[in-house]
């Protein structure tokens, strides 16, 4: 039987694994404590049993490295399909319930991220009434460049598409959360309704674009293997790119 714990701390110093009753019961699990047992349940399921020991209950369980495996791995996927997010705005998309089964996050080093916004910092004073040359007003440019970087970076793309990634990083930034508005998104403040990300995928994958019936033959494939570099105008379709007939 597989217990799943979310939000764990990680306290390597901690000689014993612990776990607290109440975030069982905020989990939707029943405790019963009687007779120096313990026994955790949903509904007719008996998820775990233990013993008491000094002021605390013990049981037996090892960790399914599988299913850790599969979090970290569906937390990258998200971190890919928001244009390389960080891990910060990531975890606050993923508390607010955004991502059905992904409560909290640890990002992996991306080596894209690494290669396209790894800069130094140094501070510079500007003449006034140039907001070219002024750093915080520069900010969402730099973000943009090191999204679109990071994106062309993963995908092994020409760079002649940067404006499809651009365009992208666009319509995913608008989906991120933003210090400015109390954490909130964007396009929900705009556009006043909640926001969907089932819609969103990674830049470069791999996608298959049907074939109308008139445009090939009896025995002709009915789907054509293309490159996913973007998104429809007013979030409607995809963009794809065909690398065999080289044309969108």
């Amino acid at each position: 039987m597989q217990l799943w714990l979310r939000e764990v701390k990680h306290a390597p110093d901690v000689r014993s694994n612990l776990i607290f009753v109440h975030m069982l019961d905020d989990g939707g699990y029943d405790n019963h404590f009687g007779h120096g047992k313990w026994k955790l349940t949903k509904g007719n399921l008996v998820v775990a049993r233990g013993e008491k020991n000094s002021k605390v209950y013990w049981t037996k369980a090892l960790v399914a490295k599988d299913s850790v495996n599969a979090m970290n791995m569906e937390a990258s996927l998200w971190h890919r399909r928001l244009s390389h997010i960080n891990e910060k705005w990531l975890t606050c998309l993923a508390k607010k319930d955004m991502f059905l089964g992904l409560k909290n996050v640890e990002l992996e080093k991306c080596s894209h991220c690494m290669a396209g916004k790894q800069q130094g910092i140094k501070h510079e004073k500007t003449p006034p009434k140039t907001p070219q040359l002024n750093d915080l007003a520069e900010r969402m440019n730099r973000t943009l460049i090191e999204r679109v970087r990071c994106m062309l970076s993963k995908a092994r793309l020409p760079k002649h598409f940067w404006g499809e990634a651009l365009y992208t990083a666009v319509h995913v930034i608008n989906l991120n959360p933003t210090v400015a508005l109390n954490t909130k998104v964007l396009d929900k403040i705009w556009f006043g309704k909640d926001i969907k990300y089932d819609h969103l995928r990674v830049f470069d994958c791999k996608a298959f674009m049907h074939v109308p019936k008139d445009e090939r033959s009896k025995l002709d494939m009915k789907t054509r293997q293309c490159i996913f570099i973007g998104y429809g105008h007013d979030e409607y379709g995809y963009k794809m790119y065909d690398p065999v007939e080289k044309k969108l």
